[in-house]
């Protein structure tokens, strides 16, 4: 028997922790939208960085459109005008974009293999638009993390809270782990042993609440008597 905080019950109660609009999407996105959009005007092209656990999750639905028309508009007329004004060529601009803590950064890093752009397994590291150099023909455009304002897939929320795709803060993190265990122990051929050979602790009926209250108390408790053997 599944513990009463299980289920649905618990999926629904991680959701409408991270549901509220102006606490998952602060201020700053949409400060790098709208500075995203005006760089727009100098890049040829946007490459979109998804996030290869939820390559569907993390597609945002109205970048696809803003961006890719206006980054393809460019890109076929760049040269043209280019020669028509007799310039010289210029290296190719290429926008990063993407939803938070999805390897923006980290790609860009790879690719000029070199650390030019801070990177780190959580969102929110990139403060700001950075213009990065990869050689004489190419430059790249290092950006903060976009969210849509609304996202009214529940499943989809959780799995990008799950995948620290968005802020901790607007919701509670034990649910979300919670639900992550209820998804493990639920896969199929797979079940709760990997979890009971791992922490040593029995999924009691698939339940992930009660799983996490268990390894919350085990972690602590360890931790409290280290602490108090120290002093």
């Amino acid at each position: 028997m599944e513990h009463p905080g299980c289920g649905f019950e618990l999926l629904g109660k991680a959701h409408s922790s991270c549901a509220g609009t102006d606490k998952w999407y602060p201020s700053h996105i949409a400060k790098t939208e709208k500075e995203l959009k005006e760089q727009l005007k100098l890049m040829d092209v946007v490459i979109k960085v998804r996030d290869a656990k939820l390559p569907l999750v993390t597609s945002h639905p109205q970048c696809s459109v803003k961006l890719g028309r206006l980054a393809k508009s460019l890109a076929i007329n760049v040269n043209a005008k280019r020669r028509s004004k007799g310039l010289l060529p210029r290296p190719v601009r290429a926008g990063i974009v993407g939803y938070p803590n999805v390897g923006k950064s980290s790609l860009i890093n790879r690719l000029i293999k070199r650390r030019m752009c801070t990177a780190a397994p959580r969102p929110g590291v990139t403060r700001e638009l950075k213009w990065v150099c990869f050689g004489k023909d190419l430059e790249l455009l290092d950006s903060r993390g976009i969210l849509p304002m609304r996202i009214s897939d529940q499943a989809a929320t959780i799995k990008l809270a799950i995948c620290d795709d968005i802020d901790e803060r607007p919701y509670d993190v034990s649910d979300v782990a919670a639900v992550l265990v209820q998804m493990l122990v639920r896969l199929p051929g797979v079940g709760s042993e990997p979890l009971n050979n791992r922490y040593k602790i029995n999924v009691d009926g698939n339940c992930g609440k009660t799983f996490i209250e268990k390894l919350s108390r085990q972690l602590f408790n360890e931790m409290l008597i280290r602490q108090h053997l120290e002093y």
